[in-house]
């Protein structure tokens, strides 16, 4: 008769993993994903963000918090430029915006901690173009 066999208790898991950042990383070592809080970037200290990335490692999205509670999610092209954010405060409305290839914002929706709603275009030659449900031009400006 042979010695009897015990099934070794599966271990117990941990209730917190305490950790300065976390990275993710894929089968060739690229960082794809980074959760994690800014503590050298003297103009992001504090700030907390899940950044995704593409193959090459470039910020491609972001949600973040900074320590004044300004929370954004935010949308990168693939040189790193902001092409659209939605970024809300505690002490200032939403706001909308998006951006040129270059990362420049030329759109904007934003609601005044009064309510009031207000839509910017800058740069180039805005103008608002309204079509029907068939895609026909209804209406114009300028």
């Amino acid at each position: 008769m042979s010695d009897p066999v015990f099934a070794a208790k599966a271990p117990k898991p941990q209730k917190a993993i305490i950790a300065e950042k976390f990275v993710i990383v894929d089968e060739n070592g690229v960082s794809r994903a980074v959760l994690g809080q800014y503590s050298k970037n003297k103009v992001a200290v504090g700030r907390v963000a899940l950044t995704l990335q593409d193959e090459k490692g470039n910020a491609r999205a972001e949600l973040a918090v900074t320590k004044e509670g300004i929370t954004g999610l935010n949308f990168f092209n693939k040189d790193g430029k902001p092409r659209a954010s939605l970024v809300f405060s505690d002490d200032g409305g939403p706001v909308l915006s998006f951006g040129s290839k270059e990362g420049d914002s030329h759109v904007q929706l934003i609601i005044d901690n009064d309510g009031s709603p207000h839509f910017l275009l800058d740069g180039g030659m805005p103008g608002i173009d309204m079509f029907d449900k068939d895609g026909e031009l209804l209406w114009s400006a300028p």
